[in-house]
C-alpha cells in the first residue's frame, strides 16, 4: 500500500497502538488504512480480494451501493432474502444454501445498519 495514500501517519499510529493494547494484536501503521468511510473501506477491500467470477453473499434487503461495488470489481451477486418476521435476521440454513466453493465474501446487512464479514 502506497503510505501516502494511506491517511494521516498519527491517526494510524494511535489506531495501531489501539490494537495493540485492546486486542494484543500485533498492528502497525502499515496495517492500517484510514478512509472516508464504511463505503469506501468496503469498496477497498472489495478491490483487494474479489477476483472475476468470485461470489459475494449479500442478505436483502441490501445497502443499495453493495451490488454496484461487487459488479464493478467483476464478482457475482448472491441474494439471500431475511424476513420481517425473523426479525430480519439471516437464518443458517438460508445461508447455508446460498454458500458454494466460488463464495469469498459475506455481506451480512441490516436494513438501516450493515456489518461486513471478511
Amino acid at each position: 500500500m502506497n503510505q501516502m495514500l494511506a491517511g494521516i501517519l498519527g491517526l494510524r499510529r494511535v489506531i495501531a497502538h489501539k490494537y495493540k493494547r485492546e486486542f494484543g494484536y500485533e498492528c502497525t501503521t502499515e496495517n492500517v488504512m484510514i478512509t472516508i468511510g464504511a463505503t469506501e473501506a468496503n469498496f477497498l477491500t472489495l478491490m483487494t480480494i474479489i477476483n472475476p467470477g468470485d461470489e459475494v453473499i449479500i442478505t436483502n434487503p441490501h445497502y443499495p451501493s453493495y451490488f454496484g461495488h461487487i459488479k464493478l470489481v467483476g464478482g457475482k451477486v448472491v441474494l439471500v432474502p431475511v424476513y420481517e418476521e425473523n426479525d430480519f435476521k439471516l437464518m443458517p440454513e438460508d445461508l447455508e444454501k446460498a454458500i458454494t466453493p466460488k463464495t469469498k465474501d459475506i455481506f451480512l446487512n441490516y436494513p438501516n445498519n450493515p456489518i461486513v464479514l471478511y
